[in-house]
């Protein structure tokens, strides 16, 4: 099944699965930790991989001007409701486009950041991904910014959970590419990459700042079933990520976001 249908089909349950849930929640308070830190001001950002428009909601009541892209026809109608529900006031805008099509159909336009959440640039092969430096460039200001989050290769809660079951596969599972992973009962390719891999990617058009790791000590979602009757366990993990958010873990962490700014 071709990705935007499988992305269409998880829509539904997406929210619930991961936007509401315990570890969700807890891993999108240390993305938006960074994102208020390093970028303060106002300005236009151009978000991909969009899902339900949560964080697309959120940067627009932070002041910002936000343009919110998806390749699911799904994850763009259930942003474009929830948006309704607002009192009508943010600089909010829904569109759907995959990655490689955002330089037609964004022809023009520049934006001061790039945002990307939780994953979805790991959709796309490292061929694809280099090919994504160049339009990410031609869509930046001078000067403008990356802000991408990835799950990475090296995930050292994944590895000790799935030793721990025994499960050898399964445990060495980022290491392959790419590796299919199930969802919603369809099966996508993913590939999982280090910043080393993913600044290489970038390396023509951008220069790497710095990178923090997203759930080093807070898991990963699929063990909601666990930490969602256990919340105060959850957020003694969640304060040691705040504590120890080092650069030199976010290799081994659930996810990592990376900064790079555009060469001139």
């Amino acid at each position: 099944m071709k990705q935007p249908q499988a992305f269409d089909q998880y829509a539904a349950d997406y929210d619930e699965h991961f936007t509401h849930a315990a570890i969700g929640q807890s891993q999108r308070r240390q993305v938006r930790k960074f994102f208020q830190r390093d970028f303060p001001n106002s300005c236009d950002i151009l978000e991909i991989n969009c899902g339900t428009g949560e964080d697309a909601i959120y940067l627009a009541k932070q002041g910002h001007r936000v343009l919110a892209t998806d390749i699911s026809s799904d994850m763009i109608r259930m942003g474009t409701e929830k948006l309704k529900q607002e009192d009508g006031y943010l600089k909010l805008t829904f569109l759907q486009a995959g990655f490689m099509a955002l330089a037609e159909k964004l022809k023009g336009q520049q934006f001061d950041l790039i945002f990307s959440n939780f994953g979805g640039l790991n959709c796309l092969s490292p061929e694809k991904s280099r090919k994504l430096g160049q339009i990410f460039s031609d869509l930046l200001k001078p000067d403008g910014h990356l802000f991408l989050v990835y799950m990475s290769k090296h995930c050292l809660w994944e590895r000790a959970y799935y030793f721990m079951k025994r499960r050898v596969d399964q445990a060495h599972r980022r290491l392959k590419s790419p590796s299919l992973v199930n969802l919603h009962g369809q099966k996508i390719e993913v590939w999982y990459y280090n910043k080393k891999e993913i600044s290489s990617f970038f390396a023509a058009n951008f220069q790497f700042i710095q990178a923090y790791p997203v759930g080093f000590f807070v898991p990963p979602s699929y063990l909601e079933h666990y930490f969602a009757e256990r919340k105060k366990r959850l957020a003694v993990l969640e304060k040691l990520d705040s504590v120890f958010s080092l650069p030199w873990l976010a290799d081994y962490a659930d996810h990592f976001v990376v900064e790079f700014r555009r060469k001139d």
